[in-house]
């Protein structure tokens, strides 16, 4: 990502619009990144501290419960930067032309 990012901001003076939105894509992608090593470290231990007097199936549920949350969380909030990066990619496209009937072969 950080290639990526450095390419981006290579091409800022040609491609001014498009260079910022794929550079914020890849900064929001790129902190989201660091954030969620720590709350993917941090956040489990929170709710499973007080597991030793709970019986096994109780602290599967809670580490099931917990990891599902975090994982949504992750990737709704993953979703921002892969919007942003990906509207960034397909901003200020031409479209083909579009052959004429002459031009195609078809003389009706």
């Amino acid at each position: 990502m950080l290639g990526c990012l450095v390419f981006a901001l290579t091409r800022w003076k040609k491609y001014p619009k498009v260079a910022m939105m794929v550079a914020l894509g890849l900064g929001l992608l790129i902190i989201h990144l660091i954030i969620f090593v720590f709350v993917y470290d941090l956040v489990p231990p929170l709710f499973l501290k007080d597991t030793t007097s709970q019986n096994y199936e109780e602290i599967t549920r809670i580490r099931r419960i917990v990891f599902l949350v975090v994982g949504l969380i992750y990737n709704t909030t993953a979703i921002v930067g892969y919007g942003i990066l990906v509207a960034g990619i397909f901003m200020q496209r031409n479209p083909p032309p579009q052959p004429n009937s002459v031009a195609a072969g078809l003389n009706i």
